[in-house]
């Protein structure tokens, strides 16, 4: 009896299928899970090792090392102006397995970040539209993007409140 019940807890230690063998789906809700991580990132302070710390919880190899010197980077010169980011959410319009290799798993994603800008006098808000492929790959870790190729980026309208007044 303890047998089986040692092996049952065993099994449901096993943890989830390597990357390679999981659904086009499942990779998807893997890369929104890394991805949509990244933001919250604008919640430190521009001090090295707490921002390498969260960027390494979705980046490995390369890509952690250039994502570290761009977020590292904004989260100084913001700080350096008196400016800080608050980002607001994050939808996915589409995440899409294109491909499979010895590198990963290729996943094209879109996706719209709506956020407020905080100047040192006023803030407003600002909507950004990206479109890249990443590379999700095992790491000892586990699942991480280990590549990016941005294809586009666009700043959009933030949308403004209805009013039928002025001021």
């Amino acid at each position: 009896m303890y047998g089986i019940g040692l092996l049952g807890l065993l099994l449901g230690c096993a943890g989830e299928a390597p990357l390679a063998d999981r659904t086009d789906g499942q990779v998807e809700v893997v890369f929104r899970e890394l991805h949509r991580r990244i933001y919250g990132v604008y919640d430190l302070a521009p001090e090295r090792d707490p921002v390498h710390d969260w960027l390494s919880a979705s980046f490995a190899g390369e890509a952690l090392t250039r994502e570290y010197i761009e977020h590292f980077t904004t989260l100084t010169r913001l700080r350096e102006e008196g400016m800080w980011v608050e980002p607001l959410g994050v939808a996915y319009d589409d995440v899409l397995v294109v491909g499979r290799s010895g590198e990963g798993v290729q996943v094209e994603a879109a996706w719209t970040v709506r956020g407020i800008v905080h100047h040192p006098t006023h803030e407003h808000e600002r909507v950004n539209h990206y479109r890249a492929i990443y590379t999700v790959a095992e790491r000892g870790e586990g699942p991480r993007l280990v590549g990016v190729r941005m294809k586009n980026v666009r700043r959009l309208a933030a949308e403004q409140p209805e009013t039928t007044t002025f001021p």
